[in-house]
């Protein structure tokens, strides 16, 4: 029987709870009605430092990036945790990103790839570099179609939201919900995982696609910790980071609802620097009295 999910309901009850920041009709349509429609790049930044990886730049069509890691592994015929890549891309998409794959014991993959068919998989060589992390980019490029019954009636709606954003400081970045899984249940797995919740997390993951994966764990180990840990370690980084967003994405609907500019910075913010567009991650600080113009 499938424990209960704490209440969380569908993906659309989940964001629900998310406020808006306009206050304007939307535009109404469709997406994502093929792969197509939904096209994604990372921006990569700095995988090219180092020679201990091989960095492959991947273009997968309707698989979510775990699922085409899996398929890529097994055609290669490495250890999964061979392979890093910086965050997970849409299923109902055409996605392009990068993965790196370990050198070490794999010296010849750079020229196994022209021997490698995988449906809706392509592979290309593009250099060498460091181990690919989670978060390791400088953000996506989008390209998305919508469909509407009367493009210029959307296009008036468009151009009254995009008044009401630039009037509000900006668009509020909310995670979405590739971030946190079917009915959001990766972000009650990474709140278990922070509170070394082990014996629920089990419970859980024995509903999901990695049930095989842990209950052989148990089996082998007779500890739920250990049974968990058998996971792949990206596996375990979604999760944290499913809940790392959710909270991200409570504050800025706070900071909405309280009527807080998102372009500016109050005391009690922590914020961070920028270079050329990016985070400096390593310098953050805390906005106080002293310090905020």
């Amino acid at each position: 029987m499938r424990p209960n999910w704490a209440g969380m309901g569908s993906i659309k009850d989940f964001f629900s709870q998310f406020s808006y920041l306009t206050k304007s009709e939307g535009i109404g349509g469709r997406i994502k009605e093929k792969p197509e429609h939904f096209q994604v790049e990372e921006v990569v930044d700095d995988i090219f430092k180092g020679k201990k990886c091989v960095i492959f730049k991947i273009k997968k069509r309707g698989l979510e990036t775990e699922e085409a890691v899996d398929k890529i592994a097994k055609a290669f015929g490495i250890s999964r945790g061979k392979i890093g890549f910086a965050g997970n891309k849409d299923k109902k998409a055409v996605a392009t990103q990068y993965i790196s794959v370990e050198l070490k014991e794999n010296e010849n993959i750079k020229e196994k790839i022209k021997d490698i068919k995988i449906k809706d998989v392509e592979i290309e060589f593009v250099g060498y570099g460091r181990r690919i992390k989670l978060g390791m980019l400088k953000g996506n490029r989008f390209k998305i179609l919508v469909k509407v019954d009367d493009v210029g009636e959307a296009l008036e709606k468009l151009k009254n939201i995009l008044k009401e954003i630039d009037e509000k400081g900006g668009f509020p970045n909310y995670y979405g919900e590739q971030r946190f899984g079917k009915e959001a249940i990766n972000v009650l797995i990474g709140k278990l995982l922070l509170n070394k919740n082990f014996g629920e997390v089990f419970e859980y993951l024995k509903h999901t696609k990695y049930r095989k994966i842990v209950e052989y764990g148990y089996k082998k180990y007779k500890d739920y910790r250990k049974a968990i840990f058998s996971l792949p370690y990206t596996t375990f980084g979604l999760f944290i980071r499913a809940y790392q967003s959710y909270l991200f994405n409570k504050v800025l609907s706070r900071r909405i609802e309280n009527g807080l500019p998102l372009n500016e910075a109050f005391e009690g913010d922590i914020v961070c620097k920028v270079k050329d567009g990016s985070p400096i991650r390593n310098r953050f600080f805390e906005v106080t009295k002293k310090n905020v113009t």
